[in-house]
């Protein structure tokens, strides 16, 4: 039997990344996983939906085709996603992701901003 000493250490090495782990909230990773679809499907009634009324009026169907075709071919239904967290930036909550698209080499940090329960904002970097 091996001393229980070393066999502590290492699973106390091991916690901290299973404590630190975040999930996002249900309704922030629906809205996401939503405009996320919108984007693939290129569908700019379903990503303006949810997105508060300076968004909308923001977002004209010109730029979203603009946005649409300067990713056409990177994102891809399937493409791995991974929340990252949240940072709260004045009055708003910015959810963070990160994309790995099976056809890119490069990942991507999609920033969602929510107003509320509405969409302030979307970002890719």
């Amino acid at each position: 039997m091996p001393p229980l000493a070393p066999l502590l250490l290492i699973l106390l090495m091991a916690l901290p990344a299973t404590v630190l782990a975040e999930v996002a909230p249900p309704a922030a990773a629906a809205l996401f996983q939503q405009q996320f679809t919108a984007l693939t499907a290129v569908d700019y009634d379903q990503f303006i939906a949810q997105a508060d009324a300076d968004f909308a009026q923001a977002l004209t169907p010109e730029q979203f085709s603009k946005l649409t075709d300067a990713l056409s071919g990177v994102f891809q239904p399937g493409d791995t996603t991974v929340y990252l967290g949240v940072l709260r930036q004045d009055g708003v909550s910015v959810y963070l992701w990160r994309v790995t698209p099976a056809a890119a080499q490069t990942d991507y940090l999609v920033k969602m901003a929510l107003r509320g329960e509405k969409i302030a904002g979307f970002w890719i970097q």
